[in-house]
């Protein structure tokens, strides 16, 4: 998986997240799926969530005749150092501890998703959200156990 604080893509994608006929279209025609988990209407906060949806996603890429795996998925997070709640009162995605965020990116991994954008905005600025980016570096990435640019962006950091 690679991640970080841009999101890589190649060729036509898919983005639709809104309605169903949407995503239908956008499997029959895209390379990838890039939902963000942001929407009330297919509200993605859970691991369990994101399972489901890529599931629907796969079955819709496989009726319009496509392999399922042909189909790509890449998504966006926001990162938040503090727990928030889920919609099901769980802890929301890639809140709280750095090991439960750890965690969640692990099973993104294990989910298929090969692209992962990191927003790590914060409230007071730049220099704020620099601490944050060096934070998810030194404090999650190691903990997943990731290669590749994320890996070799941790172990640059001073």
């Amino acid at each position: 998986m690679d991640f970080g604080f841009s999101i890589p893509h190649r060729g036509p994608l898919a983005s639709a997240e809104v309605h169903r006929a949407l995503i239908a279209k956008g499997e029959a025609l895209g390379d990838a799926w890039y939902p963000t988990g942001r929407n009330p209407k297919l509200p993605l906060d859970t691991v369990e969530r994101f399972a489901v949806a890529i599931g629907r996603m796969r079955g819709m890429a496989e009726r319009a005749g496509r392999d399922p795996s042909s189909v790509g998925v890449s998504t966006s997070v926001r990162w938040e150092p503090d727990a928030m709640p889920a919609g099901d009162g769980g802890r929301a995605l890639f809140t709280g501890a750095d090991a439960d965020v750890a965690a969640d990116l692990a099973a993104f991994r294990d989910l298929g998703i090969g692209a992962i954008g990191v927003d790590v905005t914060a409230a007071d600025g730049i220099a704020e959200a620099e601490d944050r980016m060096e934070r998810f570096m030194r404090g999650v990435v190691p903990l997943v156990g990731c290669e590749g640019p994320a890996r070799a962006a941790a172990s640059r950091i001073d």
